[in-house]
């Protein structure tokens, strides 16, 4: 029997990206690689949790505000933060 996933007790809707998943599966994966595999794929099917793909559209303006960033951001969170943009100027 599985376990029910604990985003099952999230209010509210999250969004996420597949780049930021592919970092959290390589996190998970270095040691624990059935478990990091199955955590993904619980991630994927939750039904609060939105995945946005990254297309090469996405990507390019995630590696525009990387050149741009300075703080040092990591590319995955960039097209993060290009997604969070995109989600709050189509919000109501």
């Amino acid at each position: 029997m599985r376990r029910r996933s604990p985003l099952a007790r999230v209010v509210h809707a999250l969004v996420t990206t597949e780049a930021v998943l592919t970092e959290v599966a390589d996190a998970l994966c270095q040691r624990l690689t059935a478990p990091g595999v199955e955590a993904i794929d619980d991630l994927r099917a939750a039904a609060d949790l939105s995945c946005v793909s990254v297309d090469g559209k996405l990507f390019a303006h995630g590696l525009d505000l990387y050149r741009a960033a300075r703080q040092g951001l990591e590319p995955h969170r960039c097209i993060s933060f290009v997604v969070m943009r995109t989600n709050a100027s189509t919000r109501p």
